[in-house]
C-alpha cells in the first residue's frame, strides 16, 4: 500500500475535547468529500480517520478525539460519497460527534457551488459539545438542528419530526444504530433509499 509520511503542521485541542491536526498534503493527493485514510502508528496499528479538509484545501485536516501519533498515512479510501453536488434542491446531513468531520467537505462543496438551503441534524451530548468547526459557526448558511444526549434528544426523534419531501439527497454517517433507524424513518417516508449517501 502507498503510504505517505504524517507531517503534522499544527495540532489544536478545542473546548470540546476535539484534536484538530492540519497535516502537509503531499502533491499528489486527489481526493473526493467522504473518503477516508488508514493511519499507522510507529507499532503497526492502524485507524481508520475521515478527511475532514475539502479537497480544494492545501492541507489535510482531521478531527479525532486523540491526538494522532502516527507516522504514515494511506491513499484515499472509499469511493467518498458518490452524490451530484451539483443538486440545487436542498440536502439533509445527518450525524452526531466526531462524524461532523466526513460531512464537512461535503457541506462546503454545496456551499462552494453557491448552494446554501441544506439542513444539518447533528446529535451531541449537551451544548458546547460540539468541535469548533466552520460548518457549525453560526455564521454559516447551513441550518443546524441539534438533538442534545443529556437531554434525552436523539437524532431519530429530530429527524422524525422533519418535513423531508423537499430534500433531494440525505448524505448520512453515524453509528450502526442509528444509522440503520434513520434508513427505517426515511423508509417509512417513502425517501429513496437511492438518494441517502453514506461514505462507508
Amino acid at each position: 500500500m502507498t503510504t505517505f509520511p504524517l507531517e503534522i503542521l499544527s495540532e489544536d485541542i478545542d473546548s470540546a475535547g476535539f484534536v484538530h491536526t492540519r497535516v502537509l498534503r503531499p502533491a499528489s493527493f486527489h481526493y473526493t468529500p467522504g473518503q477516508y485514510v488508514v493511519v499507522f502508528a510507529n507499532d503497526g496499528q492502524k485507524r481508520y480517520f475521515a478527511l475532514a479538509s475539502h479537497p480544494e484545501e492545501k492541507e489535510l485536516l482531521f478531527l479525532t478525539r486523540q491526538p494522532l501519533r502516527a507516522a504514515t498515512f494511506s491513499l484515499p479510501q472509499g469511493t467518498g460519497f458518490g452524490c451530484d453536488f451539483r443538486d440545487k434542491r436542498p440536502w439533509l446531513f445527518i450525524t452526531h460527534g466526531s462524524g461532523i468531520s466526513a460531512l464537512r467537505p461535503a457541506i462546503l462543496e454545496r456551499r462552494r457551488r453557491g448552494l446554501a438551503s441544506d439542513t444539518l441534524i447533528y446529535g451531541i451530548r449537551q451544548w458546547g459539545a460540539q468541535p469548533a468547526l466552520d460548518v457549525l459557526g453560526a455564521d454559516f448558511p447551513l441550518h443546524k438542528i441539534y438533538a442534545l444526549s443529556a437531554q434525552g434528544e436523539r437524532v431519530q426523534q429530530r429527524l422524525r419530526s422533519h418535513a423531508l419531501s423537499h430534500y433531494g439527497a440525505v448524505l448520512l454517517v453515524g453509528s450502526q444504530e442509528m444509522m440503520t433507524e434513520v434508513r427505517q424513518i426515511l423508509a417509512e417516508n417513502q425517501f429513496p433509499a437511492s438518494a441517502i449517501y453514506t461514505n462507508y
